[in-house]
């Protein structure tokens, strides 16, 4: 299945939902190896260390530290990687 590429099409066809867990973005030390949690929903490598995003309850089990909590809002709609603003006449 394509995914929708007319952006008005999908603006007015967003359908948000929240997911009920909150998150928080840790930064483990390269210099200590860190193994990713299991939980990590993603991680990427920076310069002072590799972030992962994970359930705030997973870093608190953790003893990782953060300094926000954020919320996860899925916008459950199929769209294109491509998708533009298409002129309607």
């Amino acid at each position: 299945m394509t995914g929708e590429t007319d952006l008005q099409k999908l603006l007015q066809n967003l359908n948000p939902e929240l997911n009920k867990r909150a998150y928080v973005f840790c930064t483990l030390n390269h210099k200590d190896s860190p193994v990713i949690p299991d939980e990590a929903i993603g991680w990427f490598h920076e310069q002072e260390g590799i972030t992962v995003v994970l359930p705030q309850s997973q870093a608190d089990k953790l003893d990782l530290p953060y300094s926000l909590v954020f919320a996860w809002i899925t916008l459950n709609i199929h769209s294109s990687l491509d998708a533009k603003q298409h002129k309607h006449i």
